[in-house]
């Protein structure tokens, strides 16, 4: 919600921008805390430590509600004589009339929120997160059998003596009978 915030201030500037953003939002926030049904919340927790912090997280959305509500109840005036009689006048004229055309544009709060695309937009993203999901299982099926040859090998390696292994592999034992008559130790 906060990014939805901050992505309908960005374009706005100014204060009425703002305001009327702190508004909109005010009334989008005010839904979502409605129809959250913070008993439910709690049922999904069982300990103490996550119960507190439902609760916590219960009043800041009731305090976020009433700071967004009072902000959108402000209204910001500009005394633009006094910043003429400080600053140069001419300047002064020109941020206010750009003020102007700003705040006349940014007074609308508009509600450009779509679920249904936004549900769309991760789709593809749930997608391929199956996707991941069965082939991760299936690889974990391949390392768990590779894991249970391993373990077996282990246990036979545990007994087997230099002459049985030498007797089940007679390449090798030819390669270390060469290595010795070559006195090649390392």
């Amino acid at each position: 919600m906060l990014r939805t915030f901050a992505k309908r201030l960005a374009p706005q500037g100014g204060q009425m921008g703002i305001l009327s953003s702190v508004r909109g939002m005010a009334d989008q926030s005010t839904a979502v805390a409605e129809t959250l049904n913070w008993d439910d919340l709690q049922g999904l927790v069982h300990s103490p430590e996550a119960k507190g912090d439902v609760n916590r997280l219960h009043g800041m959305v009731i305090t976020q509600d009433r700071m967004a509500e009072e902000a959108a109840k402000k209204q910001v005036t500009i005394d633009w004589a006094a910043w003429k009689s400080k600053l140069n006048p001419e300047m002064v004229s020109k941020y206010e009339a750009t003020y102007a055309e700003i705040a006349k544009d940014s007074l609308e709060p508009t509600s450009d929120f779509d679920q249904a695309s936004w549900n769309s937009s991760f789709d593809a993203v749930i997608a391929k997160a199956k996707q991941l999901e069965k082939d991760s299982e299936a690889r974990i099926k391949v390392l768990e059998k590779e894991l249970t040859e391993i373990h077996a090998e282990m246990k036979r390696v545990e007994t087997v003596t230099v002459d049985e292994e030498l007797a089940e592999n007679p390449e090798m034992a030819k390669e270390i009978d060469e290595e010795i008559s070559q006195q090649n130790y390392y």
